[in-house]
């Protein structure tokens, strides 16, 4: 990752100027819980795994939305759902014009592959989205993705079960705002 944005934090910094930041530049919140990354076509939030000393390592706590750290350039998270897709599966194959949509992977276990494009340019991208913890920084962070408007996207699950997979969106779902993309 590129060097740290001066004298910004994730809470004071207008959709503005996250658009214009260049790509892979980290942006941090002030309480050092949440890092989000500008990728092209996608945006990676992570999301600090918060462990109590006495409790096992794998019982932990992440604000994974938080309006504090994401208003400005997510928006107010409208809907919040749980898609499940079965092994082998593909889901979506879409993009909304009004609203941008934060993945993750809810089973440690699991994963899904994202295939992502911009109509208008014809630029892609793909990424593996793992449900288990990543570390880095000395700690354990839960990975998310933000894809925003315009951008269409498809969840492919390699896996034989049925992966579960944390929605939100920063609009209302309309019929007349998803638009069939062929990937």
């Amino acid at each position: 990752m590129k060097k740290m944005v001066e004298n910004k934090w994730l809470e004071n910094i207008s959709v503005e100027e996250f658009q214009s930041l260049g790509n892979d530049i980290p942006l941090k919140s002030a309480d050092g819980k949440m890092t989000v990354v500008k990728r092209g076509l996608y945006w990676e939030i992570f999301c600090l795994a918060i462990s109590a000393p006495d409790r096992q390592q794998d019982k932990y706590l992440c604000i994974t939305y938080n309006e504090t750290y994401l208003n400005d350039i997510f928006g107010r998270a409208v809907n919040s759902y749980t898609n499940f897709i079965p092994g082998n599966d593909t889901a979506a194959k879409h993009f909304h014009k009004n609203f941008k949509e934060m993945f993750r992977v809810e089973s440690l276990a699991s994963s899904l592959l994202v295939t992502l494009k911009n109509p208008e340019t014809e630029e892609t991208a793909e990424l593996k989205l793992n449900g288990k913890l990543i570390e880095f920084d000395g700690k354990r962070w839960q990975r998310e993705i933000i894809v925003p408007e315009g951008i269409a996207h498809k969840l492919h699950n390699p896996n034989e079960g049925t992966v579960a997979v944390a929605v939100t969106t920063s609009g209302q779902h309309a019929p007349d705002d998803v638009f069939a993309y062929e990937m």
